[in-house]
């Protein structure tokens, strides 16, 4: 009797298990606006997301990756793609499995099937589109020098031979000029500042301002053609490749002076400006670089991705002497944050790069 009493206690302890098991392997999928979603992820390709709904097997629904802050695993993996309603994340090249993709949360079957794109998920699928290969394959901290064009790499695609450069050069200038300070151009893409441009030059095609107006984009004009400020995501591949690591949670970098000064050296080597900045109290901090994304709530900003220090550590740097300023290591970490876009000048610790495709 006390026997079978035991074996029913036991089967019952290991079918709770199993049931408990069950229940924690799910995928989560958070939503830009903040809605959770428990799920069972069945795709992801290069613009959305299918899934059904947790434990059931129809229908199949598709979200695009737009709508999509982060998609949170059963194995506990992450992949971070947008931004929530707190200023929004950015999205990092993902070491998340590519298995799962989408559009709006509409099931599939009346949704047309898009074309998938062969980039990894996190990467523009702009990487392998419709440029012509490079003569060789790249990865993040290369110098790409090749066709008069000249940076070094931030992001590629799985076969190195496509990806995203950053200027070698950087800029102080505003991101707006004389206008209003609280105009807006409708530059709000956050994947691609390709198309941010676009929006710019159809403002000024309206006759409602010119170039001087817009002094950073000005500048990365001058470079050539498929130059442009990067969007607010692009960013990310910046903070990703300058520091070594990926955002370690929502618009944050932990700041690795080291590995910064790493990829420092390879642009010190082809000529080009520092990354930090060597002034009185500011030594070796990272300087802040502006999206060409801006905010779309008429408070007249734009992304910027900046340097916060560790509390305590500013008032350390700004009270020790030159010398000692340059040997604290700096402590903090790199995040996305919004600035005024009449903000500019090397005193408000401005330096911006442009990238371009290849």
């Amino acid at each position: 009797m006390k026997r079978n009493f035991r074996i029913a206690v036991a089967a019952a302890v290991a079918m709770a298990a199993a049931i408990a098991h069950k229940a924690a392997a799910q995928d989560l999928i958070l939503k830009t606006d903040g809605t959770e979603i428990i799920v069972d992820i069945l795709q992801v390709s290069g613009a959305e997301v299918r899934y059904t709904k947790y434990r059931t097997v129809a229908p199949i629904y598709v979200l695009a990756k737009s709508e999509i802050f982060m998609i949170k695993f059963e194995n506990s993996e992450k992949e971070v793609y947008g931004r929530g309603n707190s200023a929004g994340a950015v999205a990092p090249v993902s070491t998340a499995p590519a298995s799962t993709a989408s559009a709006s949360a509409t099931p599939a079957s009346t949704v047309p099937a898009s074309a998938a794109s062969s980039a990894p998920a996190g990467k523009p699928a702009s990487f392998t589109s419709t440029l012509p290969p490079a003569s060789k394959a790249y990865k993040p901290g290369d110098i790409y020098d090749e066709n008069g064009q000249q940076g070094v790499v931030v992001a590629t695609d799985e076969s190195g031979r496509h990806g995203l450069i950053m200027s070698l050069k950087r800029c102080d200038k505003k991101w707006l000029g004389n206008k209003n300070a609280k105009l807006s151009t409708a530059a709000y893409d956050e994947s691609d500042g390709e198309q941010n441009l676009r929006a710019i030059e159809q403002f000024i095609a309206t006759g409602k301002g010119k170039w001087a107006d817009f002094p950073l984009f000005e500048w990365a004009r001058s470079l050539g053609e498929g130059w442009y400020i990067p969007a607010v995501n692009e960013l990310g591949y910046i903070a990703t490749a300058a520091n070594g690591k990926e955002a370690f949670e929502k618009d944050s970098w932990q700041y690795e002076q080291k590995t910064v000064q790493a990829f420092q050296n390879p642009i010190d080597q082809a000529g080009g400006d520092d990354l930090v900045i060597n002034s009185f109290g500011k030594d070796n901090q990272f300087m802040t670089m502006f999206a060409s994304t801006e905010t779309n709530d008429g408070k007249g900003n734009a992304y910027v991705l900046m340097f916060q220090q560790n509390k305590g550590q500013g008032i350390a740097s700004a009270f020790a002497s030159p010398v000692m300023s340059k040997a604290i290591v700096k402590a903090g970490h790199l995040k996305i944050a919004t600035y005024p876009k009449k903000t500019g000048g090397e005193m408000m610790n401005m330096g911006s790069r442009a990238v371009r495709k290849f």
